[in-house]
């Protein structure tokens, strides 16, 4: 016949099972779960899947019983030394329940938990201390404390042995007289108070019969500093008042709220960058014309409202003014006779400077093309330009002409610039260093791309050195 025990609690630990994972009673086959008040034995072996693992390297085994996952609260904890620590469990003793790595004994008061209802779920974690000094845990999971409706939950009572009556007392017991030291009004009630001798009103404190001793007077006098003391002397800790999970983050780097981000999101620009004025402004609104560059505010007078120009340049930061030398490489090539032919300049030349261009601008001439290219020039700005041209004709008097086509694909018209005969002989080299203003007076002038080209009455060679770019912002 077998005996009664305490409840046994059986539970593997898996350290290949995912976190967190589920734990039960291996001997149910159901949660792990204890009655309020009862003692309880947790039995627990480590595992790695299916292969009993060695807790050698372990200087001990803890186990406690929490209100939740979350709560730090410790409200039963044990913990099982190296020396009591069963290294020799095999897989068959734990299957057989003859063997297991820790067990944990829980007394009657220390299972006597809170149960609100009939069942109340508690948190069940187990970590072990390595050698090395680690910390690591072994399982946690779900523990059950059911309601058994026995009224005397504490610890159950001592056998108490016979009771004795007033008679039997009397007799067994006998009054001491006379002696110092007894019970007499001259010793315990020198000042004739003849009060109640446990009253504290009533008792009399001498040298040597001290009510309280003069270090406790010491101590009791430290509590009220201790009370005014507001800074913490105790370093209470945010999770000590369960504020564990309050994040310490300055007001100036909080996160917004998802709703007040989707507000932000659908608000319009405070600022509308386009060529031509928005739609249905409110006052105060801007607008940059990205044509003119220029800046306005939807301004309200009182009885009308118009865009007014913040101010009358470029919005580009830095310098409007600068310069850029293109210095071309391709040489001197021929030139058929009474044909317009464009002057190429790849940039590649040695003496190329584009460091002290306006801020706004990138480049004034496209080296790929050799032409013109003003889509970095607000309206109203100018560009003067320096033409270097040799030119050797086959034969005497000779017509030589330059000039600049712009609006090149679109609205195209021409300059002339220069128109010469060259009487100096045949095969000379003719040198012409000739500038020419160009203003952007219109879209169509600014935006489509402009060339150089010469003409020469007779066949001969003709070589472009560079073009100096004098630039100038409105």
């Amino acid at each position: 016949m077998s005996t009664l025990t305490k409840k046994r609690v059986r539970i593997k630990l898996d350290q290949d099972l995912g976190i967190p994972f589920s734990i039960s009673n291996v001997l149910t086959g159901d949660s792990a779960e204890t009655w309020q008040a009862n003692a309880t034995d947790i039995e627990i072996a480590v595992f790695n899947t299916d292969a009993i693992a060695s807790v050698s390297d372990l200087t001990s085994i803890n186990c406690k019983i929490q209100p939740s996952q979350i709560k730090e609260l410790i409200l039963a904890d044990s913990t099982v030394a190296s020396g009591s620590l069963d290294d020799t469990t095999t897989a068959a003793t734990w299957t057989d329940g003859t063997q297991q790595h820790a067990l944990f004994s829980f007394t009657n008061a220390e299972m006597n938990l809170t149960v609100p209802g009939s069942v109340q779920e508690f948190w069940l974690v187990f970590t072990g201390l390595t050698t090395a000094g680690s910390e690591v845990t072994l399982g946690a999971g779900k523990f059950f404390i059911h309601q058994d409706n026995n009224v005397a939950g504490d610890p159950p009572a001592t056998n108490l042995g016979t009771a004795i009556t007033i008679e039997e007392a009397d007799a067994r017991y006998e009054t001491i007289g006379g002696a110092a030291g007894d019970m007499e009004a001259s010793t315990y009630d020198p000042a004739s108070v003849a009060g109640d001798a446990f009253d504290m009103i009533n008792m009399v404190e001498s040298a040597g019969n001290l009510i309280l001793k003069s270090a406790e007077r010491t101590t009791i006098g430290t509590v009220a500093p201790h009370i005014a003391d507001t800074a913490n002397p105790h370093a209470v800790t945010k999770s000590q008042v369960g504020l564990g999970n309050v994040d310490n983050t300055a007001d100036a780097a909080k996160p917004i709220s998802t709703a007040t981000q989707t507000g932000l999101d659908g608000k319009q620009d405070i600022l509308t960058v386009s060529d031509t004025a928005p739609v249905s402004p409110d006052a105060g609104d801007l607008w940059l014309d990205s044509t003119q560059t220029k800046l306005y505010t939807y301004y309200n007078d009182g009885s009308s409202s118009q865009w007014v120009s913040v101010n009358s340049g470029s919005s580009t930061a830095g310098s409007k003014t600068g310069w850029m030398d293109y210095n071309d490489a391709t040489g001197s090539f021929s030139i058929a006779a009474d044909t317009w032919t464009d002057m190429p300049n790849d940039g590649a030349g040695s003496f190329t400077n584009k460091a002290y261009k306006p801020a706004a601008v990138t480049d004034v001439i496209d080296e790929s093309t050799g032409y013109l290219d003003f889509s970095d020039l607000p309206l109203g700005s100018e560009i003067s330009l320096r033409n270097d041209i040799t030119v050797t004709p086959n034969t005497n008097n000779a017509l030589f002409e330059l000039r600049y086509v712009l609006g090149t694909g679109a609205g195209e018209y021409a300059l002339n610039f220069l128109s010469e005969r060259l009487d100096s002989g045949s095969g000379v080299a003719y040198q012409r260093v000739i500038t020419f203003p160009i203003y952007m007076g219109d879209t169509n002038t600014k935006n489509n791309a402009g060339k150089l080209q010469a003409r020469l009455s007779t066949p001969g060679t003709i070589q472009n050195a560079g073009v100096y770019a004098s630039i100038q912002l409105l």
